[in-house]
């Protein structure tokens, strides 16, 4: 499997898996995400991803 598909494919599940935990009052306004440091740690994912992860939830207003 190409990387770039792997890679796109974490990031969208974690943007989902964020978006339905919103959708299901679990995460509340205001409640602190971890840093983009610490999501890309837990997740063994690049900086960068985190980054896009957390732009994406931005970019659709999460």
């Amino acid at each position: 499997m190409d990387t770039l598909l792997m890679s796109a494919s974490r990031y969208k599940q974690l943007v989902d898996q964020f978006a339905a935990r919103i959708q299901a009052g679990q995460l509340e306004p205001g409640t602190r995400l971890p840093t983009h440091r610490q999501l890309a740690k837990e997740h063994n994912m690049a900086l960068v991803t985190a980054s896009r992860v957390y732009a994406e939830l931005e970019k659709w207003g999460w």
